[in-house]
């Protein structure tokens, strides 16, 4: 009964951040509004989507709050994404999975709040991702992405990184910020519409600079962002 009522109030809490949301693309559409009013709409949705959750974020000085950075963690799950936008305290644009953007009304919401698309089955588009995040990084904003590309089934062992975050950090040369989410895989459990109570935790690490890894095989420094959170999980 009670993951019923969770999963209830986690999809009113959508579809009112998606009806309140499109309200303010409207408006928008008469009066220029700034980007951090829509993106500060989608901190109250992951703020009230968690709102029963247990949430702990340790680590936050490390977040850079005057340059633009490379944020990137583990993926566990569906609430991964409203778990970082609840812990973080800067604005940035997601890297997320392109059948995301087809979701009639959410898609032209998340396309709007300049999500960026990747297409994990075509190259050449998954390269024009990477693109869109460094002209990102350009304009002082910053990105987020899970390099394994999917979620992990075992969530104390990470999936390959992909090599598109390494092409985004060589060809920007922007900060890394490391995170570790902890726990979100327990409050969606894989293949079920089931809602669970959960202590999650994020775990924001010091920055990365380009100076430690410029110089770096791309495996070496897959391995070594890899490494870095895995150490954290186990």
């Amino acid at each position: 009964m009670l993951s019923v009522l969770l999963l209830i109030w986690i999809l009113g809490v959508t579809v009112l951040f998606t009806l309140f949301i499109s309200f303010i693309f409207l408006i928008e559409s008469l009066v220029r509004l700034s980007t951090p009013v829509p993106y500060a709409a989608m901190k109250l949705w992951a703020k009230y989507s968690l709102l029963f959750h247990k949430v702990e974020v340790i680590g936050k000085d490390y977040i850079l709050k005057n340059e633009p950075q490379i944020i990137y963690s583990n993926h566990q799950g569906n609430m991964d994404i409203l778990l970082a936008t609840h812990a973080l305290d800067i604005h940035f644009a997601w890297f997320a999975k392109q059948s995301l953007f087809r979701i009639p009304i959410f898609g032209w919401l998340i396309k709007k709040m300049g999500f960026i698309p990747v297409y994990r089955e075509d190259p050449k588009k998954a390269f024009q991702a990477v693109s869109e995040g460094i002209n990102k990084l350009k304009k002082n904003i910053s990105v987020y992405i899970f390099p394994e590309g999917t979620w992990s089934n075992n969530p104390k062992q990470l999936l390959p990184f992909k090599q598109g975050f390494y092409a985004l950090a060589i060809k920007s040369k922007a900060p890394i910020l490391p995170v570790t989410i902890l726990g979100s895989h327990e409050v969606n459990p894989p293949d079920t519409f089931k809602i669970c109570l959960a202590k999650l935790k994020v775990i924001i690490h010091p920055p990365i600079y380009s100076n430690d890894y410029i110089d770096q095989e791309k495996e070496v420094f897959l391995d070594s962002m890899k490494g870095l959170i895995e150490r954290t999980i186990q």
